[in-house]
């Protein structure tokens, strides 16, 4: 598996799990933490890229890290991971009577 995660904010976040690269479309997001990020696809805001060579960017990147290329976040050692407190039994809509 290997994620890919769009952030406008500049979340730094790397998983224990699998790799993340993340791709980042705020120019000055991308700006601030460069370091963090391993795309910059606000180039295509800003007019120094299309598209279709961002696009290539990123499916040339994910076949890198499948090949054992490390990501910035695995690179920077993020490897965070959180399991979650809900409960994944299926809960239907708020008009019917909830199980005891």
């Amino acid at each position: 598996h290997i994620n890919l995660f769009s952030t406008g904010r500049g979340s730094v976040v790397g998983s224990a799990i699998s790799p993340v690269i993340k791709v980042c479309a705020n120019p000055e997001t991308f700006r601030r933490l460069s370091d963090d990020m391993d795309v910059d696809a606000g180039r295509i805001l800003e007019n120094r890229g299309t598209l279709d060579e961002v696009g290539r960017e990123i499916r040339d990147l994910v076949l890198a890290v499948a090949k054992g290329q490390k990501t910035r976040s695995e690179a920077l050692g993020h490897r965070e991971f959180i399991l979650t407190y809900k409960s994944f039994e299926p809960i239907g809509p708020a008009c019917l009577p909830q199980s005891a």
